[in-house]
């Protein structure tokens, strides 16, 4: 058990590194956070750039740094439906190639005005919230979609729902003989309720366990957990996931609750 604390000391006191001075490598913790800023500390709109992820390759126009990387695969404007933009997060990026640099002026204002208005509001309301785009509206039914296959008889639209992208993760690259996780949702202090998941590693890397409860064709898994829309402000709500990590320590089999 030693072997195991001090790795995870030395990787805290690493600043979320397993080695000191050297960013995260693909797959691992802050991997995603690190390529972001990597794009933003060499990239700008208008490059031309090739990224490759786990499973593909896409070249294209960047758009913007963002929540996710959007990437203009064809044409020279972002389509209103956005068939021709590409999202990609940043933790999937293997590689990234610059193609051509934009050297002058990129009209963001003509190439994608939906970001370019984002960028200019006046008002804080975020032109995600206006009602109601095309793209919105099959966002939000596609999520409708996911939850109903978790809880079939409840009111998506009467809910409160809670989405957890991906689920609730742990990465481990230590031996162990099995991982699982419980999940309850706790509200004060003495309700808690236990959400049913299951866990596993949906990812290339082995090493990152997920505990999720819907997982749908061409996407990633999700944790979906909601409380009822009944006009009840709700405060002190709490996502709490335990997971257990069976391994093995000086020929004991021991059970780790973390």
């Amino acid at each position: 058990m030693s072997d195991i604390l001090d790795k995870l000391t030395e990787f805290v006191e690493n600043g979320g590194r397993f080695r000191a001075n050297e960013e995260p490598r693909y797959g691992e913790p802050f991997y995603g956070d690190y390529m972001k800023q990597h794009l933003e500390a060499h990239y700008k709109p208008g490059d031309r750039i090739r990224i490759v992820t786990d499973s593909q390759a896409y070249e294209g126009i960047l758009l913007n740094i963002g929540y996710r990387l959007e990437l203009l695969i064809s044409g020279k404007k972002v389509h209103k439906d956005k068939r021709n933009k590409k999202e990609i997060r940043y933790d999937l990026i293997s590689t990234i190639e610059l193609i051509k640099s934009c050297d002058g002026f990129f009209d963001l204002q003509s190439v994608y005005p939906d970001e370019w208005e984002r960028q200019n509001r006046k008002d804080d309301i975020p032109l995600f919230n206006d009602e109601k785009t095309e793209n919105r509206r099959k966002t939000r039914n596609n999520d409708r979609e996911a939850f109903h296959r978790v809880y079939p008889d409840v009111d998506f639209d009467k809910s409160h729902v809670i989405q957890i992208n991906d689920g609730c993760s742990l990465y481990w690259p230590f031996n162990h003989n099995g991982i699982s996780a419980e999940i309850f949702m706790v509200r004060g202090y003495d309700n808690i309720i236990n959400i049913p998941c299951k866990t596993g590693t949906p990812f290339p890397n082995k090493n990152s366990f997920h505990a999720y409860n819907c997982q749908m064709k061409d996407r990633y898994p999700d944790l979906f957990i909601y409380l009822p829309d009944n006009g009840f402000r709700y405060q002190d709500v709490n996502i709490v996931c335990v997971w257990s990590i069976n391994t093995t320590i000086s020929d004991k089999d021991v059970v780790l609750k973390v």
